[in-house]
């Protein structure tokens, strides 16, 4: 229950700033120029990328080394995240960012202080989130999140609509402002009470625990952003507004179901491999391979069903053409990297095996990179997507392969075949009801195939009775 009560606590900033996110993108498409609105993105996404390689070590070595301390240790370890983080940003995020700008297709000058803007303002309120993370400060957490999160919506929504601007440099200097305005806050409440102490040490025999996330890192980042680099190389800003709209409607929904599911399953889990063992952790695993598909495995078929009327519905008919073949492939492509890294790497973190599965994952990344920018030189977006299908499915191949063999994985194959026929049958009602609504508003196809597919998807779970079902399901009707 404690588990659960946290996940309802901290589930409001792992939602609002995924909702927020999708609601801008269809938005921004019906207001800017493609090649606009794919430099926006293009500076977001190199923003995260960064902010990832370079600083997401300290936040982690934070929460990890921070946690169940004393307020005079996590002050210590506070201060000195803040301090690595101010090392790491001017000497190493911010002169990469200044080499990023100068390979772009746009103005360096402008390109590079809208990055370096979002590598300071966002870099700082994720790290003062961290702090209250490990605190346990959940309403400062959630508040500093949701400033961010929707008071850069609102800027850059104002900006847009009401016709100010529609260059990207603007957009994105609201976007950080608001993200300053965030990390004030985010600031004040995090050390409030707790106060700045300088670090008497360094902790250099961390250096083996940092080394695996680094290169952990490097390989994540690659597998969820390579493909927008790719495509923003190949085929220019223009081509990167199609495909980046298209694979967030594919991948959002997706995202935001394996995370709110990790919230509360990644530190079960851990405690189980810790205090029960490798059996007992086995078991889980089959769980959670339960849990995963039963919520997961609809959504990616339903998104690759509805991909024409999805499209029509959120987009300019400018972007869709292409978003009916990338919808598809991006949400098959999102299931896979998600049973990767929220179902399969937990072994590797239960095992501490990071550096094995990076190592394997190497090639497959470079073997993906390099498909994807042939193809998206020939075909654009639809090729880019291609490749990145293919990049994931191997990656989801090596981890599993590695997990088997780190772990007695137990799944529970009769639960998975029921799974399995739930989705049979909500495909053919979706695929049904689409075909008779084939002449009317994409609108209304789209909302009457979401609710004819939760219907039927709903009903054969009622009928079937897969183990998370029951689970879910009151005492007196399991009894039944």
């Amino acid at each position: 229950m404690a588990l659960a009560r946290g996940l309802i606590s901290y589930a409001p900033a792992v939602i609002i700033p995924r909702l927020v996110t999708l609601l801008q993108v269809t938005l921004l498409t019906r207001l800017i120029a493609p090649a606009e609105f794919g430099t926006f993105v293009l500076l977001v996404t190199l923003g995260d990328a960064l902010d990832a390689l370079c600083c997401n070590w300290i936040r982690v070595v934070l929460a990890r080394f921070g946690a169940g301390q004393s307020r005079d240790t996590l002050a210590e370890e506070a201060g000195r995240s803040v301090l690595q983080f101010l090392a790491v940003t001017l000497g190493i995020a911010l002169p990469a960012a200044a080499v990023t700008a100068c390979w772009q297709h746009v103005d360096a000058l402008p390109f590079f202080l809208c990055l370096a803007a979002y590598l300071i303002t966002n870099g700082t309120t994720r790290l003062t989130l961290t702090v209250l993370s490990v605190r346990g400060q959940k309403l400062p957490f959630f508040v500093v999140e949701a400033v961010r999160t929707i008071g850069g919506f609102a800027g850059v929504m104002g900006l847009a609509w009401s016709g100010t601007t529609t260059h990207y440099a603007p957009l994105m200097a609201a976007m950080n402002v608001a993200a300053a305005l965030a990390a004030v806050i985010g600031l004040s409440q995090a050390f409030r009470g707790l106060g700045f102490r300088r670090p008497l040490h360094w902790a250099p025999d961390r250096v083996n625990y940092i080394l695996p996330l680094l290169a952990g890192t490097a390989v994540s980042v690659m597998l969820g952003s390579s493909d927008r680099f790719v495509i923003e190389t190949f085929a220019g800003p223009a081509a990167l507004a199609t495909y980046a709209a298209s694979v967030m409607l594919a991948r959002q929904p997706l995202e935001f179901l394996f995370s709110v599911v990790n919230v509360r399953t990644f530190p079960e889990l851990m405690a189980t491999f810790e205090t029960e063992g490798p059996k007992a952790a086995g078991e889980r695993m089959g769980d959670l391979l339960s849990i995963m598909a039963l919520l997961t495995c609809p959504a990616a078929i339903g998104l690759a069903l509805v991909a024409e009327p999805l499209a029509a519905t959120f987009l300019t008919p400018a972007y869709v053409g292409p978003a009916r073949f990338i919808i598809p492939l991006g949400a098959m492509a999102g299931l896979m990297i998600g049973f990767k890294t929220f179902v399969f790497d937990q072994v590797l973190h239960m095992r501490k095996a990071i550096w094995g599965n990076t190592l394997m994952v190497l090639p497959v990344m470079l073997i993906g990179v390099v498909l994807s920018g042939f193809l998206a030189s020939r075909i654009g977006g639809v090729g880019c997507v291609i490749g990145l299908l293919v990049q994931s499915g191997l990656a989801l191949a090596v981890s599993m392969v590695q997990a088997v063999r780190l772990l007695p994985i137990v799944p529970h194959r009769a639960d998975l075949a029921r799974i399995g026929l739930m989705c049979a049958a909500m495909t053919v009602a979706v695929s049904a009801a689409l075909a008779l609504l084939a002449d009317y508003p994409a609108a209304l196809r789209l909302g009457c195939a979401v609710l004819i597919g939760g219907g039927s998807y709903a009903a054969a779970a009622l009928a079937l009775k897969p183990g998370p079902v029951r689970d879910l399901l009151p005492v007196r009707v399991k009894a039944a």
